[in-house]
């Protein structure tokens, strides 16, 4: 990070406003977060936001949004190293729930796990909940989840680049350790 740039910068407050470029409220329940791509002098990190319905501002994105009444998901903020500073803001996944820890990609993304679980289709809404999805440094989610890593309450991911291997970790009994 730029010299010009504080460790006392404030770039996105609970319940507040995003500062600088963007006046729009930002999500509460901020949680894991990762730094997942640089193109050129930019860099862009991928925030969780651990909410569920009702909880805060609304994880709102057109095209991206999983279930239009869950209120979870992230946000991307861009910088730019050569300038030192905040350029953009944006949300880039909404509709999920408990929107945790997860974990950094080899492919420039952010596996962002739901850290809930529910009995399969017991939900009014239809939708079931319990999955990750793959959210781009640079882009927005698709809003649809990686269903063949599973379904249950994730908490975080770790990616062997080699093989590909994405090894996921568990949020409630037997607290197991997954390989997909």
């Amino acid at each position: 990070v730029s010299a010009e740039m504080r460790t006392t910068d404030v770039f996105g407050r609970w319940g507040g406003e995003e500062f600088l470029l963007v006046f729009r409220p930002t999500p509460s329940d901020h949680d894991g977060m990762a730094v997942c791509a640089k193109f050129g002098s930019y860099i862009a990190l991928v925030r969780n936001h651990e909410l569920g319905a009702g909880e805060g501002p609304q994880c709102l994105v057109p095209g991206g949004m999983y279930n239009p009444n869950e209120y979870g998901g992230t946000t991307n903020l861009v910088f730019d190293l050569r300038r030192g500073r905040f350029v953009r803001h944006y949300t880039s996944l909404g509709g999920t729930i408990r929107n945790c820890a997860g974990g950094l990609t080899p492919w420039n993304s952010w596996l962002s796990c739901e850290e809930t679980f529910h009995d399969w289709n017991n939900r009014a809404d239809g939708f079931n909940h319990g999955y990750i999805f793959d959210v781009p440094a640079f882009g927005t989610s698709t809003g649809q989840p990686v269903k063949a890593a599973g379904r249950f309450s994730h908490e975080a991911v770790a990616v062997d680049p080699s093989p590909g291997v994405v090894y996921e970790t568990e949020d409630a009994g037997p607290s197991a350790i997954y390989k997909y």
